[in-house]
């Protein structure tokens, strides 16, 4: 039986697996991203896997407030739970997202930046939680590292229309 979202996930040929190979050596241009450029600039580290998974990101509070989650432990910061209830929050409702990209999603950075193969779920929250935040305390997971690890060339963030470009004008004459 073939195991269930190994590194052939979605990869159902030779030929899908040899474009895959392909594609997965090329640089990222990505058009369309949430990053910060202050928090790339000031090449900040993660304060934990919450607030690296769930801070800003608004298709995670949506699956979390349909499943039941109190508001309180979304928008990342403006939430008062504490960061571990938000990812055990998000940990409990994320079985009930099968079928939805978030789940794959999921996985599959579990599965390729952090190494873990485990499902996340209620009885795997604090061990994914233990393993992750001891990963992310070190500098192979600052902000510019995980960019360049990945191959990153172009980021386009979506700032604020009203932003001076300052930190976007500071990350320009960094070498």
């Amino acid at each position: 039986m073939k195991a269930f979202m190994d590194k052939d996930f979605l990869l159902e040929s030779d030929t899908a697996r040899e474009l895959f190979a392909a594609a997965n050596e090329m640089p990222i241009f990505d058009w369309h991203c949430h990053l910060s450029p202050k928090e790339i600039y000031e090449n900040r580290a993660p304060e934990d896997i919450a607030w690296l998974w769930l801070a800003g990101d608004h298709y995670k509070w949506r699956a979390m407030l349909a499943n039941g989650a109190d508001v309180s432990l979304l928008y990342g910061d403006k939430g008062s739970g504490s960061d571990w209830d938000k990812f055990y929050a998000y940990a409990s409702m994320l079985k009930y997202a099968i079928g939805n990209p978030l789940y794959h999603w999921t996985l599959l950075e579990l599965q390729r930046v952090f190494g873990i193969y485990d499902v996340l779920n209620e009885k795997t929250a604090k061990s994914i939680w233990d393993r992750a935040n001891a990963m992310l305390a070190t500098d192979e997971f600052r902000c510019r590292r995980l960019i360049e690890k990945f191959n990153v060339k172009v980021i386009c963030t979506t700032d604020d229309p009203s932003s001076d470009l300052h930190d976007h004008i500071a990350l320009a004459k960094d070498p």
